[in-house]
Order: C-alpha cells, then structure tokens, then sequence
C-alpha cells in the first residue's frame, strides 16, 4: 500500500489541480519545485491538524503546495473606495489564491456558491468572517497563505460572500 509520504508535494498538488479542473475548477498546472524547496515544503503535511487522517493530512500537504506555487504577487490594491475596483481585487484574489481550497472543497473549506456550506457561517457578523479571513480559522491559514492587504482579502471574501447569497 502507499502512503500521501510516498508522493512529493509537487506530485500531489498535480494531482489536486487535475481532479479539481475536471470537475469544473481552472487550477493553474502547479510549478516544479526548485531543488530544496521540495525538502522545505515536504514539511507541509506535519502543519496538518494532530488527530487528521492520512487523507486529510495529503490534502492539507497539497493545499499548501498549491498555495506555494501560487505568485504572491497579489490583486492590485484598490485605487479608491471604488466599490468596482474592489470587486474586480476580491475577484482577482480569489483567483489567484483562495480558489485553490474553495473551489473543491478542500479541508471543509465552504465552496464558491454553495449556499448551505456558507450559511452557518453567514450567521455570524461579517467583521467575524473578515477575522476568519485574516487571522486563519481551523485549516486555513491568515489571509489564505497570501501576502495580499487586509482590505484586498476583506475584497475576495465579499466576492465568496455575494456568490454565496
């Protein structure tokens, strides 16, 4: 039998981005780690949650190879209060970032536009939400893994929101 510790990183977030693009998500095709950052990123499944099964562990561990290839170079800040440029930022995070365990579901993330796996959440005043956003909850890390600004993550979570109502 194999185990997730028999697959490097690289090879596992491969695999989550082509099953996450054949049910309908576009992942961008995960970059080949630079030799050293596999060792580094090999790590990942050790942040994963004690008492997590293997297979959570795996998807915990390709999440954050995902996160990692993902630039970190985030949504251009928002020129204005503009509320479009906020939008088109929150859209472009999400994009970039956040669609990488929203858009499948990884971990009980609650996925884009599902209302019931939001719902409970939507309960719960949005500076809540923002918090969770930005400071992490459960398996997600503080503002996705990115490095975006605190109002361009306020921005994707509106946009995860407003698909969600």
């Amino acid at each position: 039998p194999t185990s997730p510790d028999d697959y490097s990183d690289f090879e596992i977030a491969r695999a989550v981005a082509y099953m996450a693009n054949n049910s309908g998500a576009s992942f961008p095709e995960p970059a080949q780690p630079a030799a050293g950052a596999a060792a580094a990123a090999s790590g990942a499944a050790a942040a994963a949650p004690a008492g997590a099964s293997d297979a959570g562990a795996a998807q915990a561990a390709a999440a954050i190879a995902a996160m990692a290839s993902v630039p970190q170079a985030a949504a251009p800040a928002a020129g204005g209060t503009q509320s479009a440029d906020a939008s088109q930022a929150g859209k472009a995070l999400y994009q970039q970032v956040c669609q990488a365990c929203h858009a499948a579901g990884v971990l009980n993330a609650p996925k884009f536009g599902d209302k019931d796996a939001w719902a409970p959440r939507l309960k719960e005043p949005m500076d809540t939400v923002y918090n969770y956003a930005l400071h992490g909850k459960g398996a997600m890390p503080p503002k996705g893994g990115s490095t975006a600004s605190d109002a361009d993550v306020k921005a994707a979570v509106d946009y995860m929101v407003s698909a969600a109502k």
